[in-house]
């Protein structure tokens, strides 16, 4: 019963992400555009920094 639930569940959510992927086409690539420039800019470079601190326990 339980795996039924998750299945449906799982292919609602994809489902609905489809859903409003496509009804918002034409919003994709500006925002990849937006991820992409916050990303490799060089505001971005000591968060990346302390995550890598964290993660590894350099700090």
């Amino acid at each position: 019963m339980t795996r039924n639930v998750c299945v449906r569940q799982d292919l609602f959510y994809i489902l609905v992400g489809l859903i409003i992927t496509v009804l918002n086409i034409t919003l994709v690539p500006q925002a990849f555009s937006i991820i992409f420039e916050a990303a490799f800019n060089t505001d971005a470079a000591p968060g990346g920094t302390i995550d890598l601190a964290i993660r590894y326990g350099i700090a």
